[in-house]
């Protein structure tokens, strides 16, 4: 068990030393996995980017995940079929909470970055970073929105996930980083003593203390 996302990052970092010195970017996604993600651009003295993607939650169960949305000029929106299935619902159900979603991105965009667009360089690995993996719905839809922008290398890493998602992800993506595998997960909360939701100001703050700031990147 983690103490808390940075005791994660921590020791998630050992295990990524392969990647000191090369062209790095490191994503964390919003909003849990922006201060694992801290610690391994620390770690690795890469610049560190918030990316930002939505849970699409099913109709009156809104914590679980039918998907997920990323933002960006043209979104990427990954939608988990076999759940849809199994709750006999059509992608069509969900337009209303698309629409809320892209709203939700477009407000967290202007907060956290005002002035510019993402960071995405095709060339560099782009280790994108959560703070578990239980559905995997945001880690694929990350994926996705990297793999359609023509990124060189992906690599996933998390502290913890669920051993036949993390399977599926290792086809779609050049490498999986987890040091703990388990074969169901209820919940990512499980494996941290300190699980607390991560606010809007928490991520600009851990955003100016990354120590290669994306503003002094030519």
């Amino acid at each position: 068990m983690y103490k808390d996302r940075k005791d994660a990052g921590q020791k998630l970092s050992l295990l990524l030393q392969e990647y000191i010195g090369e062209n790095v970017i490191v994503y964390g996604l919003t909003r849990g996995g922006v201060p694992v993600a801290l610690e391994i651009a620390n770690f690795l003295d890469a610049p560190l980017e918030a990316f930002i993607v939505k849970k699409l939650g099913a109709p009156y169960q809104e914590e679980l995940a039918l998907g997920a949305i990323t933002e960006g000029k043209e979104p990427t929106i990954y939608y988990n079929r076999e759940i849809l299935a199994q709750l006999q619902l059509h992608v069509n159900d969900l337009k209303a909470t698309v629409k809320k979603r892209k709203e939700q991105i477009e407000e967290l965009q202007h907060l956290l970055r005002p002035n510019r667009d993402i960071l995405i360089d095709r060339n560099a690995t782009a280790i994108i970073v959560d703070d578990g993996i239980a559905t995997g719905a945001t880690m694929r839809a990350a994926i996705e929105f990297f793999r359609k922008g023509g990124q060189k290398k992906i690599v996933v890493a998390v502290p913890a996930g669920q051993k036949s998602v993390l399977d599926g992800l290792r086809n779609l993506v050049d490498d999986v980083v987890c040091p703990d595998i388990v074969t169901y997960m209820e919940a990512v909360g499980e494996f941290y003593r300190d699980f607390r939701q991560v606010e809007n100001d928490v991520v600009l703050d851990i955003l100016k203390k990354s120590r290669k700031p994306i503003k002094n990147l030519k």
